[in-house]
């Protein structure tokens, strides 16, 4: 059900701020976020109750937190950067170099606190990782398909972004109707092999999409 809905939202996203785009302006895609924060901050500020709290309660790791986000920030910054300014740019180099530095602090950081952000440990079971590798290799897969799929729809194939929206729906359509049946498939036969044919399926998916993409035909993507 969590994956449905998220996987719902993300392909909504494309479609709603196409239709924006056509009905009013671009600049409502952001607009169209104030109201909906206002909103949950005063379900938040009515709704919420305070609890009392344990003394024992670790505190919020914010060093780890900090050697996070200045690791990811920088690393980011470099990836985005190092197309326009030359990937031997001094800036680019120093940013992705003081970025993995960071992350190094991090994980050792992380490996000495009582309370981490991250209990890094736990990647030293296999599953675990493996299931958080499948976590990145489908969340990563879709945001490739959403996000350069929405201008590869209105640059190459002419679409308007209302248009390119709506075609992007077909590739989460099947998930909020799949969710469901797959929970029930994985509590039959375990979540091995679902997921090794889940990875499959966008493994040919992803390649045939990169075939067809040369012929600029939506009906063959």
């Amino acid at each position: 059900i969590m994956i449905a809905v998220a996987n719902v939202f993300l392909a909504a996203g494309p479609f709603i701020g196409g239709s924006l785009i056509a009905l009013l302006s671009w600049r409502w895609i952001f607009w169209a976020n104030v109201p909906i924060v206002a909103v949950i901050a005063v379900v938040v500020a009515t709704a919420w109750q305070e609890r009392p709290r344990d003394d024992g309660t670790p505190g919020i790791d914010w060093a780890g937190a900090a050697a996070l986000a200045a690791g990811l920030g920088l690393i980011v910054f470099a990836v985005m950067q190092g197309p326009s300014w030359g990937w031997t740019d001094r800036a680019v180099l120093g940013a992705l170099g003081a970025g993995v530095l960071a992350i190094a602090g991090f994980v050792r950081l992380e490996r000495r606190r009582d309370n981490p952000l991250i209990e890094v440990a736990l990647f030293r079971d296999a599953t675990f990782t493996a299931y958080n590798l499948l976590v990145f290799a489908g969340q990563f897969s879709k945001m490739a398909v959403i996000v350069f799929g929405a201008l590869y729809l209105q640059h190459v194939l002419g679409m308007s972004p209302f248009a390119a929206g709506l075609c992007l729906l077909a590739a989460v359509v099947g998930t909020p109707l799949l969710a469901a049946p797959s929970g029930r498939i994985v509590d039959t036969f375990g979540p091995r092999l679902p997921s090794l044919l889940g990875l499959a399926g966008v493994t040919i998916g992803l390649a045939w999409i990169g075939i067809a993409a040369g012929w600029d035909s939506y009906g063959l993507l």
